[in-house]
């Protein structure tokens, strides 16, 4: 903007100085009748160099004296030789005029572009607003709505495993606890019978392993065949495949020491305690 204005100024300044076709020269003033003409002739400070592109009286290839004045002011484009701000080759856009004298009186943009619509309700019915610019204190900012939440990676939400009722509570709301400590317990009919299921397995096993160590040695005598020891062999396997899954399920839940239906659940992770949901006498879900 100030760039404009100086430009503006050394053009005010420069109104009086000759064309760049007149220099030497005194231009003569117009007879009456032709400053009463219906279609008035340009003013001196409109006049266009046609050689240049640029204004008569800011043309520094016909006035060398500019350039000292425009480059003193930052304003030069040393490749061709005019003022940078309305250099014909550099910015064709601007006709060979500074910002300031392109300005329309209709509030136009100085480079000329202007967007009109057919018809004044077409801005309305498409929505669009319009403010004037203002020069206001403080940068740009856009209010926004956000939300708090914790690190994804330092948090735990605990579940119960198996369906039961709360039986103890072994931390609150604000405990600092370890990872691996105690929680609380849940009593579950679930892992009750998941237990007994598991001492039948171990007994099976046993009684699997028996039944293979007998049809080995009444191998061994020529009593068995081979195919009495392969089928042994397969219900040990098969027993204790039932028993490793059934121990499996039960550490998984936290019910793989004790006995009876109960299994604790523990801190997967070392933290603070945020929030509690579960209360004595609670049933609980996986859910």
């Amino acid at each position: 903007m100030k760039r404009h204005h100086r430009a503006a100024a050394l053009l005010a300044a420069l109104v009086g100085v000759a064309g760049c076709g007149d220099r030497g020269k005194e231009s003569p003033a117009p007879p009456p009748a032709a400053a009463n003409a219906a279609s008035p002739t340009p003013s001196a400070a409109d006049a266009m160099c046609k050689e240049h592109g640029v204004l008569e009286a800011l043309c520094t290839k016909h006035n060398p004296a500019l350039v000292a004045v425009f480059q003193a002011k930052g304003d030069w484009c040393p490749e061709h030789g005019f003022p940078e701000s309305f250099c014909p080759i550099c910015h064709p856009e601007r006709g060979g005029k500074p910002a300031i004298a392109m300005a329309k009186a209709d509030g136009a943009p100085a480079d000329g572009t202007k967007i009109r619509f057919k018809h004044k309700e077409t801005a309305r019915l498409a929505g669009i607003e319009t403010a004037r610019a203002v020069t206001r204190a403080g940068g740009g900012s856009v209010p926004t709505t956000a939300r708090i939440v914790y690190d994804a990676t330092k948090l735990a939400h605990l579940n119960a495993r198996s369906p039961g009722v709360v039986r103890s509570l072994a931390v609150d709301v604000g405990a600092r606890v370890k990872k691996g400590q105690p929680l609380l317990v849940i009593d579950s009919a679930e892992v009750g019978a998941d237990r007994a299921r598991l001492a039948a397995g171990r007994a099976r096993v046993e009684l699997a392993e028996e039944n293979l160590r007998r049809e080995v040695a009444l191998e061994k005598e020529g009593i068995t065949a081979r195919k009495a020891v392969v089928i042994a062999t397969q219900e040990l396997e098969a027993a204790k495949g039932e028993h490793a899954a059934l121990a499996g399920s039960l550490q998984a839940m936290g019910a793989a020491a004790g006995g009876g239906g109960s299994y604790t659940l523990t801190a997967p992770i070392a933290g603070v305690v945020t929030e509690r949901s579960a209360t004595l006498g609670t049933m609980v879900q996986p859910e």
